[in-house]
């Protein structure tokens, strides 16, 4: 076989090649396209035209509650325990908040801080986590947030509208 021949056998062979490795990317397209269509949908990402003021007021009327206080989310990073808690500016103060040999609930020294514009503001841009306390003095509240873990949580969402009938019917305009 001359080179030219040999030539000409590699670059045959190279093109099969070439068609295998493209008839496998169909067939992986494919594969990938139908793995798609099984995943949920994701919500479209909407672009908000409210102003920041707008999105707080906005935020005010969806989750009416106490506005003397505000719960902020801790974390202990060394045990990994998180929650809420009632706000306090003098929380952590020194030679005024006794924590944690004095827990906030019996702390004579509480000064809860209230859930102003300022606090929706930082929440609303991620800088903390702050949470409505919806029970307001009148023991009224407007909205109910549940969140549902565990083994039998599907068991559970089905309990809620059962519950829902016994109560008292006060609809939101």
């Amino acid at each position: 076989m001359n080179p030219t021949e040999a030539w000409e056998r590699r670059k045959l062979d190279l093109e099969r090649r070439i068609t295998e490795i493209r008839e496998d990317l169909k067939l992986a397209e494919a594969e990938l396209n139908a793995h798609l269509q099984q995943l949920p949908k994701s919500a479209p990402v909407v672009e908000s035209t409210l102003s920041p003021d707008d999105k707080i007021r906005l935020f005010r009327e969806r989750f009416v509650g106490r506005d003397d206080v505000f719960a902020r989310r801790w974390e202990n990073p060394r045990t990994g325990k998180s929650g809420y808690s009632p706000a306090c500016g003098n929380e952590w103060v020194r030679g005024i908040c006794e924590k944690p040999k004095v827990r906030c609930a019996q702390c004579l020294h509480r000064d809860f801080l209230p859930l102003d514009d300022s606090v929706l503001r930082a929440h609303l841009q991620g800088k903390l986590v702050a949470g409505v306390y919806p029970l307001t003095h009148s023991t009224e509240t407007i909205f109910l947030a549940a969140d549902f873990d565990g083994e039998f949580w599907r068991r559970d969402t089905r309990a809620v509208p059962r519950r829902q009938r016994r109560l008292p019917k006060n609809p939101i305009g």
